[in-house]
């Protein structure tokens, strides 16, 4: 295989590969390459090339296109850097590349790059090209003008001269003149070409000096009528300020008076609105007063008739308990053959009989609690389901069981907590509720602590 590439930056390069359709192998491709002959289309790296040369067969031959000082430093001069740069740049590639020549003698094979584009039949013989080229199709498009200033810069140059020839001692020749081809005529007539086209820029630009001078003095009397209008536009602005000035003061100033009046008008609107206000506030407190006087009244009435009702109840519940028991008692009797019989007998009994003091006692609390507001005989049945199935009367079961096992008489008593209230009620061991019908109410003792927040609520409001 044989591997065309180049380390210096050169449009002749490319030109190379073009004329000659060169295939263009990548890096990837360079192990199977096989027998073609292909080129690496950038500039390589002398890094790279050590990189290719330790990858591939031995086999394969590099051939390196390299470029005389008189042409890399003609492309410096055409560009317009530094051909000081170029030259020592140009220095450095071209030792590194002589070393690594020298290192790898069988493999690499350098070759003079503008040679191979002036002699195409050579080249083509060298490398086994089949590639019909002529001189005409590889003219070269260098200005001579500018190789000229290279060649000069090289012959003054001792050490670019002497490396020259050693790169030419190294490298396969084309041609047996080791000078670059100039044409002195042509560059002469490039020259004239320069001449003839800075003489005509000049002219140009005298042309173009000339334009600028008549529209600088356009601008001159532009700017003189600018500040002519400026200084108008100015006198307009300043009379302007003046007159929107003396607007806005007129303008405040009416304005100032508006408002002036509807303040006037809004505080008498105000006073009239605040009057009636406070006497529309007086009549409500009166209003409220007399409705607050009238409730009160209204609930000591609804109070005591509530009252009222409830000893009625009572007196009626309690009534109605002994009716019923009296006439469950005579419908016992009736229907006993053996009490009939001696009916008389027992009915004279129970006139002389003495009854039991306790009896008396019992009843007489009974009847007691049984017409107070305080004992309520349909509540406590209903929440004490109990006494109601024993058949006993409620007065009866709440003096014998129902203070002690803590069971309330009523929605206005509350037993257990009058004996916490008053220990010297408790410490007496008499039944609570009949203790406050007795004496509770009249010393002013509270039936329960509902009724005492009651009290002092109504007290507050007095």
């Amino acid at each position: 295989m044989s591997l065309l590439l180049t380390v210096y930056e050169s449009p002749d390069w490319n030109r190379l590969i073009d004329v000659y359709d060169l295939p263009v192998a990548e890096h990837t491709e360079l192990s199977s390459v096989g027998g073609k002959t292909k080129a690496l289309k950038p500039a390589q790296k002398l890094s790279s090339i050590a990189k290719i040369l330790s990858t591939n067969s031995a086999e394969n031959h590099l051939w390196l296109g390299v470029v005389q000082a008189e042409y890399f430093l003609s492309k410096a001069v055409e560009d317009g850097s530094s051909i000081a740069e170029a030259s020592e740049q140009w220095q450095k590639i071209t030792q590194d590349l002589l070393a690594l020549k020298r290192e790898n003698r069988q493999r690499i094979n350098l070759f003079n790059l503008n040679q191979a584009l002036a002699h195409p039949y050579e080249f083509n013989s060298t490398l086994g090209l089949k590639k019909t080229v002529t001189h005409r199709t590889i003219a070269s498009k260098k200005i001579e003008f500018s190789l000229l200033a290279a060649c000069q810069y090289v012959s003054q140059k001792e050490e670019i001269k002497e490396l020259n020839s050693v790169l030419h001692a190294y490298t396969i020749s084309f041609n047996s003149d080791e000078a670059p081809i100039l044409d002195i005529e042509k560059a002469i007539q490039q020259n004239n070409k320069i001449t003839k086209k800075l003489s005509e820029t000049e002219n140009e630009r005298n042309a173009i000096l000339l334009q600028l001078q008549h529209a600088q003095e356009e601008i001159e009397d532009n700017y003189k009528s600018l500040a002519v209008a400026q200084e108008t536009i100015d006198q307009l602005i300043t009379q302007n300020e003046i007159d929107t000035e003396r607007l806005k003061a007129e303008t405040q100033a009416v304005h100032t008076r508006e408002v002036k009046k509807l303040e006037a008008k809004f505080l008498e609107q105000t006073y009239d609105l605040e009057k009636k206000l406070s006497e529309l506030h007086v009549s409500l407190e009166k209003a409220e007063h007399s409705m607050l006087a009238h409730e009160k009244q209204y609930n000591k009435e609804l109070s005591k008739q509530e009252n009222f009702l409830r000893k009625m109840k009572a007196q009626a519940a309690y009534a109605e308990y002994n009716c019923n028991l009296l006439q469950q008692e005579i419908t016992d009797l009736r229907n006993s053959t053996a009490w009939k019989s001696t009916a008389p007998v027992r009915a004279l009994g129970r006139l002389v009989k003495n009854p039991k003091t306790s009896n008396i006692k019992l009843l007489q609390d009974a009847a007691l609690l049984l017409t107070s507001e305080y004992f309520d005989v349909e509540w406590y049945l209903k929440n004490y389901a109990d006494v109601s199935e024993s058949k006993i009367n409620p007065a009866e079961h709440y003096l014998l069981f129902g203070a002690s096992e803590g069971r309330l008489p009523g929605p206005l008593f509350d037993g257990n907590w009058y004996l916490q209230q008053y220990p010297d009620v408790a410490d007496t061991k008499t039944n609570p509720l009949l203790h406050f019908i007795m004496f509770g109410q009249a010393e002013g003792r509270r039936s329960s602590p509902v009724l005492l927040t009651n009290d002092i609520q109504n007290n507050v409001e007095q």
